[in-house]
């Protein structure tokens, strides 16, 4: 598929185009109550950034190998813009 989101666990809770029109939105929640290692796969991305609710970027997230590996709190809801 285009994305595939690991482990189980952590749910998409929105993918959708971007407010500027050059990339899509990924929202992710992590509904535990521990902290959750997560690993994101997806082909043609080439940027990855940690932006807010408002789609502000926050910071540059690392794709190593065609993989994005970020930590999501308990209870966190994170916003990567995907470029």
């Amino acid at each position: 598929g285009f994305l595939e989101v690991v482990p189980s666990t952590i749910q998409v809770c929105a993918l959708k185009k971007s407010q500027n029109g050059t990339g899509w939105i990924l929202r992710l929640c992590n509904p535990c109550e521990k902290t959750a290692a997560c690993a994101i796969e997806s082909k043609g991305i080439s940027s990855v950034t940690k932006v807010t609710l408002e789609e502000i970027p926050q910071e540059e997230v690392a794709i190593n190998d065609g993989k994005i590996t970020l930590d999501i709190g308990p209870k966190k809801i994170v916003s990567l813009l995907l470029e």
